[in-house]
């Protein structure tokens, strides 16, 4: 509600408890990932930043990083997986 109420106010910063609801590809479930959600100045996206302490492949790899091999894999994967035919 606080979010919807100052979506406009260009100067409203604050942050919110989260979760991550989205399905990321190279990890097995990512849909109950808490979070938390800072608000920045000038409407800006919101950053959304797992929490540290929750064991999960996709939270150690956001703050350790990946390899640029691994990196270089994943966006290979996406690049043949959307110019597949249906």
């Amino acid at each position: 509600m606080d979010y919807r109420e100052n979506f406009n106010n260009k100067n409203h910063v604050t942050k919110y408890f989260g979760w991550l609801c989205n399905m990321i590809p190279e990890y097995e479930d990512t849909l109950a990932i808490p979070t938390t959600v800072y608000t920045r100045k000038g409407n800006l996206r919101p950053l959304i930043i797992p929490h540290k302490n929750f064991d999960h492949p996709f939270v150690k790899d956001y703050y350790e990083g990946i390899s640029k091999k691994e990196a270089e894999n994943r966006i290979n994967n996406m690049l043949n997986t959307n110019n597949e035919s249906p």
